[in-house]
């Protein structure tokens, strides 16, 4: 029997590089691959646009070696919905480690392949799911607790406040974050950065003035009438 041919993977927002990755090991099995160096191959050669960009990036050792690729993929693309994990208090420890990376919002900026919007996509499932694993918090808990380890330039396009000092609903976050303009939050920081490039040549320009200026000379005050001049009166 011919293995069914795995088709390309681009890192498209419809598709999914972890499920893919499990495409690429059952065709392996099916044609009773195991030499790495034709593993490895057939592998970049299924790999489009910025996937196969990605794959570009790892070192010579990682894209030779199957066991290291399948890592580096599996950490460049991890499953959608994580693994179960048992406890609760691991839960709330990853939970409280998420971070949504500013950088992958704003680079590139053009973000043609939608690989961006995956990201986010991605950070607010993993989200919800160790969400709904901590049941010993509310949903408001949740949300501030996620809201509060968000960059600022990001907490400003999501739901405001629920009340002073807690941030919006995890249910209300996770759908903002999904809303989330990737142009419009880079222009935005290429606005302020600029704002502040402006400030601060504008201070450069002052100190500069100030360095030219001459400096006046301070004489020490001298009399013109002395005191054998006022005898002589």
């Amino acid at each position: 029997m011919t293995p069914t041919k795995v088709p390309p993977f681009g890192s498209m927002i419809n598709e999914n590089g972890y499920d893919w990755l499990k495409d690429i090991e059952s065709f392996f099995m099916e044609a009773q691959w195991t030499d790495d160096a034709q593993r490895c191959e057939y592998f970049r050669l299924r790999l489009r646009g910025d996937a196969d960009c990605r794959f570009n990036t790892f070192d010579l050792a990682t894209q030779q070696t199957w066991a290291l690729l399948r890592a580096k993929w599996i950490q460049t693309y991890p499953p959608p919905v994580p693994e179960e994990v048992t406890s609760e208090t691991t839960e709330f420890n990853i939970f409280k480690t998420l971070r949504l990376e500013l950088a992958k919002l704003t680079e590139p900026v053009h973000d043609k392949d939608g690989s961006l919007t995956w990201e986010t996509i991605r950070f607010a499932k993993t989200l919800r799911y160790y969400g709904d694993k901590i049941l010993s918090m509310s949903d408001e808990s949740k949300g501030a607790e996620a809201y509060s380890h968000l960059p600022m330039i990001i907490r400003d396009k999501v739901t405001a406040h629920t009340s002073p000092g807690l941030g919006p609903k995890l249910t209300s976050l996770c759908t903002d974050l999904l809303k989330l303009d990737h142009h419009d939050i880079a222009g935005c920081i290429k606005e302020r950065v600029k704002e502040k490039d402006d400030l601060q040549n504008h201070l450069n320009s002052i100190q500069a003035n100030m360095n030219h200026q001459p400096h006046s000379t301070l004489h020490a005050y001298t009399p013109t009438t002395t005191i054998s001049n006022l005898a002589l009166h």
